[in-house]
């Protein structure tokens, strides 16, 4: 990964320091703050007047890839065609239909109320 360097200004670009320190694709190797002053647009070794100032950051950062869940990694693996491998057989849960309130199966099957399905008894 090649570091990028970005100078901005505190009077100008205070949002784009802002979303650049807060991005977590972004990893801020160094910064560096300075007082220039903005008459002679050179480091400040002076003192002069404070409306007269003007502070600049320098950023030097890397981009990185944004961590993903082990499920994805396990999807992205895969080749072009294929699904995600899943467990068990694709009949095995079925929607549930209510008769007074209550929800009722296919013969073979009994309600999960945790996954709101009928599922089917092995």
């Amino acid at each position: 990964m090649a570091e990028q360097t970005v100078v901005m200004y505190h009077n100008y670009d205070a949002e784009e320091m802002r979303a650049l320190e807060n991005d977590p694709n972004k990893k801020i190797i160094s910064k560096k703050t300075e007082i220039y002053d903005t008459v002679h647009l050179l480091p400040l070794h002076l003192e002069p007047k404070p409306e007269f100032l003007m502070y600049r950051t320098t950023y030097v950062y890397i981009n990185i890839k944004p961590k993903q869940s082990p499920r994805q990694d396990a999807t992205s693996l895969l080749g072009r065609g294929q699904g995600p491998k899943t467990r068990g057989d694709t009949n095995e849960f079925i929607s549930a239909f209510w008769v007074k309130g209550k929800p009722k199966c296919r013969k073979g099957y009994r309600y999960d109320f945790s996954r709101k399905m009928c599922r089917l008894i092995k």
